[in-house]
């Protein structure tokens, strides 16, 4: 996408330059005057600079389609903290592109127009420019209108500047009538940055746990909630367990989905597989079908698709004939597993800490079975635990005060009519493969079932 915006802009500044001196050339013919020398220093810049301007125009504004409800603006640094709370490595790595895609507009401006060289002047057109594109994502409904990405990219317009000054006193044939000190206070920045994410990251490696995607991000507003239902006042405290879970790398994940399509299909016949920073996506073509396998590196948690049937409707069978069928696929299904079926035909295996082989498996297994009893879709859920340490946590009625307070992971500003009907401690797998305690309140939203979880563990929040 980034090369053919690259190749498109470049188009487009050629035609521009070309055109500005057609144009040029006949109005100086017209007018009986001498064509003054081309400086192709400065039509090589004008071509650059067009070309980064279409860029940066194209991958913000022209890459995105009009979907995007306008309901609100998300507050300054929530970006931040949701890449925190996710530790989504493709979020942080948004942020810092965000703020590397102004960085050349810092340096170009300046470079080419001497009114920018003084700093004010460039930080202001980098945040205008800035301003531009995030108007124009709310106003066409083609992205949201963040204030993180406002500070993002005119962090990266004074980055820019700083590095001009920097080429400027190197390389510039003319004196740099610069203050001293300068060019270093104008990198100072640079440095900020660079120490904020080394900061960021070495914190993260020092955690002893990840971190809990169910923390919120941005407290939901309390003007917009009607909570009402069961009420929970118990304020004693307890320390929970903390689970371990298996952690694969890229070839393990590959054996794994390679042993798994031996079992489901009767062989692996490659056809492709992407790695990417929380789960690998492998493809083996069986006849004339393609079947894939989507893994998590944490947890080592799948799903499994007939692609070609992915939304075709599952045949409904007993439990008893589930778990007969599974069996023949290498499932051995706890027997205290609660069964369901919903309402796509998803047959559906719920299992609270059951012991299996010296081992703890929670979670849940769902799967579509055609009529001839085969998987048509499988979601694998179970995970195989091992004790790993206890912690405090939060008391139940601290965990129903922040529902209340709307300290839970929800984005928008709905009117939400909560019913709370019940609460009971559930798990999930954090950002490094542990397994963690929260709240689950069992609630209708709206007069639809839902849940919200609050994580448990006080070092979690």
């Amino acid at each position: 996408m980034a090369q053919e915006y690259l190749f498109l802009g470049g188009i487009l500044a050629v035609v521009l330059v070309t055109s500005f001196l057609v144009i040029r050339h006949f109005h100086a013919k017209r007018n009986g005057k001498e064509h003054r020398k081309i400086n192709i220093k400065r039509l090589l810049w004008w071509l650059v600079f067009l070309c980064y301007i279409f860029v940066v125009a194209g991958a913000t504004l022209f890459s995105r389609g009009s979907n995007y409800e306008y309901d609100m603006i998300p507050p300054l640094f929530y970006s931040y903290k949701n890449a925190w709370n996710n530790w989504s490595i493709t979020e942080w790595r948004n942020i810092i592109l965000n703020i590397c895609m102004f960085v050349p507009f810092g340096l170009l401006l300046p470079m080419g127009l001497k009114w920018f060289r003084k700093c004010y002047r460039t930080y202001v057109a980098g945040f205008l420019f800035s301003l531009l594109i995030e108007l124009s994502q709310m106003i066409f409904k083609i992205g949201i209108f963040e204030p993180d990405d406002l500070l993002d990219n005119t962090l990266g317009a004074i980055i820019g500047f700083g590095l001009f000054l920097v080429l400027f006193k190197l390389y510039a044939k003319e004196k740099a009538n610069l203050k001293k000190g300068a060019t270093f206070a104008s990198n100072i920045p640079l440095i900020i940055v660079v120490a904020s994410f080394v900061a960021i990251f070495i914190t993260y490696s020092c955690k002893e746990l990840g971190n809990n995607n169910n923390r919120y991000s941005m407290a939901y507003d309390v003007n917009l909630l009607n909570i009402h239902g069961a009420e929970f006042a118990d304020d004693s405290t307890e320390s929970l367990t903390v689970y371990t879970s298996e952690i694969l790398t890229e070839k393990e994940a590959y054996k794994r989905a390679e042993d798994i399509f031996k079992r489901f299909d009767g062989a692996m016949n490659y056809q492709y597989a992407g790695y990417y920073d929380d789960e690998a996506w492998i493809r083996s073509k069986v006849g004339d079908e393609t079947n894939e396998i989507k893994i998590q590196y944490a947890g080592g948690t799948f799903e499994y698709s007939i692609m070609s049937r992915y939304s075709e409707k599952g045949y409904a069978y007993t439990e008893s004939e589930v778990r007969d069928i599974l069996s023949q696929y290498g499932y051995t299904i706890c027997k205290d597993a609660v069964f369901s079926v919903k309402d796509d035909m998803r047959l559906c295996f719920e299992v609270d800490k059951c012991e299996e082989n010296g081992n703890i498996v929670d979670g849940r297994l769902e799967v579509k079975l055609s009529r001839d009893k085969r998987i048509l879709w499988l979601k694998d859920s179970l995970l195989s635990l091992k004790p790993y340490k206890e912690y405090e946590a939060i008391s139940e009625a601290e965990a129903y005060r922040r529902l209340k307070e709307g300290k839970f992971k929800r984005y928008g500003n709905d009117y939400l009519d909560i019913e709370v009907l019940s609460c009971k401690i559930s798990y999930s797998v954090d950002s490094k493969g542990f397994y963690q305690p929260n709240y689950r309140f069992d609630v209708n939203i709206n007069g639809k079932e839902a849940w919200i979880m609050i994580p448990a563990l006080e070092k979690a929040q």
